[in-house]
C-alpha cells in the first residue's frame, strides 16, 4: 500500500483497540508467521462489514491468534455467535484468553481441528451451515449471514474459497 495513503487511513481511522493492540503485539513475539494477523486496518474494515450486516451467525474457518475473531464478533447481534474453526491446538488457549478480555468470549464457540475432520460434527448453534465448504489450503474464510441461515448470499470474506450448497 501506498505510504502516503496508508498514513491518511491511519490519520482517520479510529485508533486500534488496546486489546486488540497488545493481541497483535503478542502475536508477533510469540508465533511464527504473525502476518496471518490480520491487523488494524483490515480488523477495523471487517468490524464495520460485521456491524453493517449485523449477523446472527458467523463461521471463521482458520481462527489463528484470533484478531479477525474479535473483530467480527463485535459485529455480531446480541445473541449472535461465531462459531471459528482452528487446526493448531497450541493456540487455543491464547486465542480464548483474548477473546475474554476483549468481552465477546460468550459469543464466540472455537473447535480445535481441521476442517475435514470437525465438518461431519455437528455444528449447529441455531443456524444451518452450508454443506459444502471448499477452501483448499486457505489460511481463512469468514462467513457472515444477516439472518439466521448462511446462504449463498451471505457476506463472505476470503482468498479464492467457494460455498456450495
Amino acid at each position: 500500500m501506498d505510504r502516503e495513503l496508508e498514513k491518511y487511513i491511519l490519520d482517520h481511522s479510529t485508533t486500534e483497540d488496546p486489546v486488540l493492540e497488545d493481541l497483535y503485539r503478542q502475536t508477533h513475539l510469540r508465533f511464527v508467521n504473525p502476518n496471518m494477523a490480520c491487523g488494524h486496518l483490515q480488523g477495523k474494515f471487517i468490524e464495520m462489514i460485521s456491524r453493517m450486516v449485523n449477523p446472527s451467525f458467523i463461521l471463521e474457518i482458520g481462527t489463528f491468534t484470533g484478531y479477525s475473531a474479535i473483530c467480527l464478533a463485535k459485529g455480531l447481534k446480541n445473541d449472535g455467535i461465531l462459531i471459528t474453526i482452528e487446526p493448531n491446538d497450541e493456540l487455543a488457549g491464547f486465542n480464548r484468553s483474548y477473546f475474554t478480555k476483549a468481552g465477546v468470549g460468550s459469543k464466540i464457540k472455537s473447535i480445535t481441528g481441521r476442517l475435514q475432520d470437525v465438518a461431519a460434527m455437528n455444528l449447529r448453534a441455531g443456524p444451518e451451515i452450508p454443506r459444502r465448504i471448499d477452501t483448499g489450503q486457505l489460511p481463512a474464510v469468514n462467513i457472515l449471514a444477516p439472518d439466521a441461515k448462511v446462504t449463498p448470499a451471505a457476506v463472505t470474506r476470503s482468498e479464492n474459497a467457494r460455498i456450495d450448497r
